[in-house]
């Protein structure tokens, strides 16, 4: 048994910051502000449209950042000159109060989360198969349109179409679930992001 949502995208709150866009996909608890403090977790992508632009700081959350158009150069010059350059897909994660500059435009994808919590981010392609564990939640954001199937011990249990950009939020899953993909684009290449969180002290993610 689990709670499956589909979110479409028309849903998401879109707001603007200084750099940008912002796109939010999910945030929990589901009422509350995009403040320091007043969240749990936010999974979000961001249109960036200057050359250089400075992160809004975070402290007491951690943060992940992927690049899914076009490279991303990072920097935290109150630790290092050196330039962190992410290509597509490539995750990163930094702390939200490490004071963090960016070089150069492009659309990236981002979950910000407390450190009472864990997470990760995964990229996968339609010939790859998605885990799904109880006790965790996920949410799986379509990069491509795909079609996905849930088994459960080997038997076929929910099928759904996944149009592009809508998002799919999975909780209160009580058993193990493995998730298969079907899509039109080539194996190889990534057609939806999942990410996974859970609290601190679940047993391993």
């Amino acid at each position: 048994m689990m709670n499956i949502q589909i979110i479409d995208k028309k849903e998401y709150v879109v707001s603007v910051w200084s750099g940008g866009k912002t796109t939010q996909i999910c945030l929990a608890p589901p009422h509350a502000k995009f403040e320091v403090g007043e969240f749990d977790y936010r999974v979000s992508s961001a249109t960036i449209n200057l050359e250089k632009t400075v992160f809004t700081s975070l402290p007491n959350y951690n943060r992940i950042i992927m690049p899914i158009q076009q490279t991303l150069t990072l920097q935290h010059p109150d630790i290092s000159q050196k330039k962190i350059v992410l290509q597509p897909f490539e995750i990163y994660f930094f702390n939200g109060d490490m004071k963090t500059v960016s070089y150069g435009k492009c659309v990236d994808f981002n979950v910000i989360y407390k450190p009472t919590y864990k997470s990760e981010v995964g990229v996968y392609s339609a010939k790859d198969v998605s885990v799904l564990k109880k006790g965790i939640v996920y949410i799986l954001f379509a990069i491509q349109d795909i079609q996905l199937t849930f088994y459960k011990n080997g038997k076929d249990m929910v099928n759904l179409t996944l149009p592009k950009h809508h998002s799919l939020h999975v909780t209160n899953i009580l058993d193990d679930y493995e998730v298969h993909t079907l899509s039109h684009i080539q194996d190889n290449v990534p057609v939806y992001i999942q990410v996974s969180i859970c609290d601190n002290d679940y047993e391993k993610l």
